[in-house]
């Protein structure tokens, strides 16, 4: 529960900082800036924790299927989605932006039940339902 408060509370600040800064710097630039400091924030701490075997991890970055995955991840999943995010963000109100982001959680569930052939349970049909309405009536 800490840490979905956290998320709450960090993903409000993300979207009011996202919002001012959209005046002075463009969808582009902001995108850049997240992934320069997400990249120390994450590369640090990934190379002092795999000082020890840094001959398997470059092993294995050369690999193939290592690099297609991280190109999937780098480019399409978080560039290009952070800068649609960043640039819709510039159009839309900070409240209109945290609303439709609720949308990701709906969008995983379908994608679960007609990619992945998951079953749908009740919970999940009635959460994003719920979802759904929520969104639907906040944006009137």
């Amino acid at each position: 529960l800490f840490m979905l408060l956290v998320s709450v509370v960090t993903g409000a600040l993300f979207y009011v900082f996202s919002k001012q800064s959209a005046a002075q710097y463009s969808p582009l630039e902001r995108t850049y800036v997240m992934f320069g400091i997400g990249s120390v924030a994450f590369l640090i701490p990934a190379i002092a924790e795999n000082a020890g075997s840094l001959a398997a991890v470059a092993k294995a970055v050369c690999t193939p299927a290592f690099v297609g995955c991280i190109l999937y991840l780098a480019v399409i999943s978080s560039a290009v989605a952070f800068l649609l995010l960043n640039y819709g963000s510039s159009y839309v109100s900070v409240s209109g932006a945290s609303l439709m982001a609720n949308l990701s959680t709906v969008i995983s569930i379908a994608a679960g039940v007609l990619i992945l052939k998951e079953s749908l349970s009740l919970v999940q049909f009635v959460g994003a339902v719920v979802i759904l309405a929520s969104v639907s009536i906040s944006e009137r």
